[in-house]
C-alpha cells in the first residue's frame, strides 16, 4: 500500500530471520505480528498456514472465513455511483481533486455504499463486512493518483490511476 514504513520491502528478511529461529512444530502454527501496520508480514505467514494474532486491526487477515465468491463477484459487477470518495476525491466532482480517476472513484462509492447497505440489513455479519472493507482500501489504493502517500495527488493521471478499479 502507499504508506511510508511498510514493511513490503523487508518480507523476505524478515520471514527468513522468523524461520531460522523458530522453534515451532508444524502443528503449531501460530505467528504474533506485533507491529502489524499494514499486514504484510502477518499476511505472508497467513499464506503459509499460520493462525495470525496482531496488535493492529487487520480484518483481512482474519483466521477461518472462507471467501464469498458471490459477494466477490457482485461487488465488482456494480456500477459507480457518486458519494463521498467521487466528491471530495475525483476532478470531475469539481473538488479540484485528483487523487482517482472518475471512474474508479464512482467504483470504490459503490462498492463502499453496499457493504453498508448489506451490513446494515444483515445479508452480511460483521466479519464478511470488515473483509470486504478491508479488501476495498487495499485494491482501490493500486489506483491513488498519488506518488507513494495520500499528502499530494499529481495533476495529470499516471498509468496505474487511468486503469478502471
Amino acid at each position: 500500500m502507499n504508506y511510508i514504513g511498510s514493511k513490503l520491502s523487508l518480507r523476505p528478511f524478515i520471514k527468513e530471520k522468523i524461520l531460522e529461529v523458530s522453534r515451532l512444530d508444524k502443528e503449531d502454527k501460530v505467528f504474533g505480528d506485533l507491529f502489524a501496520g499494514t499486514g504484510v508480514i502477518g499476511n505472508e505467514f497467513k499464506k503459509m498456514g499460520y493462525k495470525v494474532i496482531s496488535n493492529d486491526i487487520q480484518h483481512y487477515i482474519e483466521n477461518n472465513y472462507p471467501m464469498n465468491t458471490k459477494l466477490l463477484e457482485h461487488l465488482n459487477s456494480l456500477k459507480g455511483q457518486e458519494g463521498f470518495i467521487y466528491n471530495n476525491y475525483c476532478m470531475g466532482s469539481g473538488s479540484e481533486r485528483n487523487y482517482f480517476s472518475d471512474f474508479n472513484g464512482k467504483k470504490c462509492d459503490a462498492i463502499r455504499q453496499e457493504l453498508e447497505k448489506l451490513y446494515k440489513d444483515k445479508e452480511i455479519d460483521k466479519h464478511q463486512y470488515n473483509y470486504f472493507l478491508a479488501s476495498l482500501i487495499n485494491s482501490i489504493d493500486k489506483y491513488a493518483n498519488t506518488v507513494l502517500i495520500y499528502g499530494a495527488f499529481l495533476k495529470s493521471l499516471k498509468k496505474e490511476s487511468r486503469k478502471k478499479f
